[in-house]
């Protein structure tokens, strides 16, 4: 199962800053994800500092198991951001196992690491993460390979990393 996670930017452009839904479209395919998480879905809303910790979330049936996903945009804010990870870690407490999770690298020279797929319980990589810049935003979308499995492999100790 492919995962992505995505920035969009409010679907403006950084190349002339308009909204070209067609493209847009077109970019996102080309990651060819079953599950596509985005942030930056706000185009025409008035801006909430609080609306960046809401975490939006979704149960799927997939062959293997249920999978929940969460998505959420953290601020850059030292302080801020701390407080909506410790709301979104109370969020997530209670949904079910296994949970996939996406967090929202800039485009021209990333030189950290912002964006984030993370996953909890029966779920595992089976491939190396991509970052690619789909020309349509200021953020790099994050592409991984999972597969669900019945059982959580156990956990290395700090030394068998």
């Amino acid at each position: 199962m492919r995962l992505a996670t995505f920035n969009m930017l409010h679907g403006k452009s950084l190349t002339d800053g308009l909204v070209d839904l067609d493209r847009f479209a077109d970019a996102v395919r080309t990651l060819d994800a079953d599950v596509l998480a985005l942030q930056g879905v706000d185009r025409g809303q008035l801006w909430r500092r609080s609306a960046q910790s809401a975490p939006g979330a979704v149960v799927l049936d997939t062959p293997e198991s249920p999978l929940t996903v969460v998505a959420t945009h953290l601020t850059l804010v030292a302080g801020w951001n701390s407080h909506q990870l410790r709301l979104l870690v109370r969020f997530v407490r209670d949904l079910p196992r296994p949970l996939v999770g996406a967090l929202t690298i800039p485009v021209a020279a990333p030189v950290r690491q912002i964006d984030h797929i993370l996953g909890v319980g029966p779920v595992r990589p089976t491939s190396d993460d991509a970052s690619l810049d789909l020309g349509v935003s200021d953020h790099r979308a994050l592409v991984a390979d999972v597969e669900l499995y019945a059982e959580a492999p156990p956990i290395p100790s700090p030394g068998q990393r």
